[in-house]
């Protein structure tokens, strides 16, 4: 249904108008999930001047009924209201009336941006302090998109740097660092991600940031001291691999060992981590292969032997590529002698060709 559908006579144009505005309202009394939004547009977008007046006096009544009730759907439904008037009045209202009614149906957001985009900057502060974390990003989002001023878009983000767990803002934040090309934010911005999230993604991103710097070295070593004493033992090996670091991975590796409880998800970031040597360091891989193929063995379970057959194809497949054969013939036969009595580890063996 649309109002600028062929409908002249001005009562039955009101009434249309008027049925979009009840599925609106239905809409945002529901919790808005969008079964409203088509009379929206056309509310918005396809109305007159004095339409849009008239609906937004209906919305000003709902308003004057919730402002008696309390509570978050309460106030939910005040601020889409809120949103729904500013929509219809925004090419008519002056600076201050738009700020007001901002302020009279909790449009914080709104209010942000417009006092961005007046210069009020001190007032945009102090108004985007009660944002939640996403909200904020949104309008530093909007201020930088629609006013282009991006020092106080990153100005509002960087008050949350230090607090947020969000790493949306740090990564907004590093957007913008990086197109104003901002070393020094980009380097510490990058390292308050991985303090937040530490993984190989958010330190592979700062290692990058910070090629070149003088200090990296040294703050590498702070990072890998302080995986270490945290227990982060699985981040550690991961990094030290990745940057080639073999023998401190396999002693990081041997150190995890000593202090974590062992299960299955240990024994296949074992194998993981076996993988990951076998063309630099075949003899520790190849131990590191045999403890996983002994510890599968040892659950007596068929599903396992099949993949301890696996891990044997590895071991074989080092040990010919080092120009071992025979080596490899004779411990695959001692290995079938040692299990001769698990028929199904037998058959697995064959299975997989061993």
């Amino acid at each position: 249904m649309s109002p600028r559908s062929e409908v002249h006579d001005p009562g039955q144009r009101q009434a249309a108008i008027r049925r979009l505005y009840e599925m609106v309202a239905w809409d945002i009394d529901q919790g808005g999930y969008g079964a409203g939004d088509g009379a929206y547009l056309a509310l918005v977008e396809e109305t007159t001047p004095e339409e849009r007046a008239m609906v937004a006096e209906w919305a000003r009544e709902a308003l004057e009924e919730f402002k008696s009730k309390e509570g978050f759907s309460t106030q939910w439904r005040m601020e889409a209201l809120g949103g729904l008037l500013i929509d219809l009045l925004k090419d008519t209202l002056d600076d201050e009336a738009y700020l007001q009614l901002c302020r009279e149906t909790g449009q914080q957001k709104a209010l942000v941006v417009k006092l961005a985009a007046l210069g009020r900057l001190d007032e945009a502060r102090r108004e985007a302090a009660s944002l939640s974390d996403y909200e904020l990003l949104m309008v530093a989002r909007r201020i930088d998109e629609t006013t282009g001023q991006r020092k106080l878009a990153r100005e509002l983000l960087s008050m949350r740097a230090d607090s947020t767990s969000d790493t949306r803002i740090l990564s907004q934040l590093l957007a913008w660092a990086r197109e104003d090309g901002d070393t020094d934010v980009l380097f510490r911005l990058a390292r308050r991600r991985f303090e937040i999230h530490p993984d190989m993604e958010s330190y592979r991103a700062w290692r990058d940031i910070a090629h070149g710097r003088q200090d990296w070295e040294t703050v590498r070593g702070e990072i890998l001291r302080s995986l270490e004493q945290k227990g982060a033992w699985q981040l550690l090996v991961e990094i030290l691999l990745d940057e080639k670091a073999y023998d401190d991975a396999i002693a990081a590796f041997g150190s995890w060992r000593q202090r974590a409880s062992w299960g299955r998800y240990h024994l296949m970031l074992m194998v993981r981590v076996a993988d990951a040597l076998a063309e630099a360091r075949p003899q520790a891989a190849m131990e590191m292969y045999g403890e996983a193929v002994e510890q599968l063995v040892a659950q007596r379970k068929r599903p396992s032997y099949a993949e301890a057959a696996q891990i044997l194809k590895r071991i074989r497949d080092i040990l010919i590529r080092e120009g071992k054969a025979q080596l490899w013939d004779d411990l695959i036969a001692s290995f079938r002698q040692q299990y001769k009595r698990l028929p199904a580890l037998q058959d697995e063996l064959n299975k997989a060709g061993l």
